[in-house]
């Protein structure tokens, strides 16, 4: 999966990367909401992990903002120092799918990562999607090629093209295909 990372702390932020990295994901770090914001409408992320303290915003209206004005509709890992009820009730009411207080611990991170992963649609493990011959998925530089030559496709139409690669012969609903892979 690509993920976006939103943690201000650069040791922290080195230390989520290297377990997502490990998982075999791909990783954005960003340090501030707003590089996070802007990469979201230039980039497909299949999830994204905020921080609740940073040097520009609150992490809780980071993601009440991207929920309710950017029509973000992928999974939201909220990851913080606090550990009341409270504040966990607030991130998952704000629009958070899950909560995870620091220290993080490299197991539960990924396994709740897969987790969300895995309700969203991805599996951590998904072999390459079967296609027709004629065409030629490269997983690893995320392009697709027709008898040998590259097609040139935004992020977002890979991601189509992959999806439809892994579920031919299967119907998926507008709902379902708009939730994997967004608007």
């Amino acid at each position: 999966m690509h993920i976006g990372v939103l943690e201000d702390d650069l040791d922290q932020q080195a230390f989520i990367e290297q377990c997502l990295l490990t998982a075999e994901h791909q990783v954005s770090l960003f340090s501030r909401s707003s590089e996070l914001r802007r990469a979201t409408q230039q980039h497909t992320f299949d999830l994204l992990i905020i921080d609740w303290r940073l040097p520009d915003s609150d992490g809780m209206d980071v993601v009440a903002h991207l929920r309710q004005h950017d029509s973000w509709h992928g999974p939201i890992l909220f990851i913080t120092a606090s550990q009341g009820e409270d504040d966990v009730v607030k991130a998952l009411e704000r629009g958070a799918d899950d909560f995870l207080a620091k220290p993080l611990r490299p197991s539960e991170l990924i396994a709740r990562v897969s987790a969300l992963g895995r309700r969203s649609g991805y599996a951590t493990s998904r072999p390459a999607p079967a296609c027709p011959e004629i065409f030629t998925l490269h997983t690893d530089e995320h392009y697709i090629s027709v008898a040998g030559d590259a097609i040139d496709l935004t992020e977002r139409e890979y991601r189509l093209a992959t999806l439809f690669f892994s579920k031919m012969g299967e119907l998926i609903t507008r709902a379902h295909l708009l939730e994997l892979v967004g608007h």
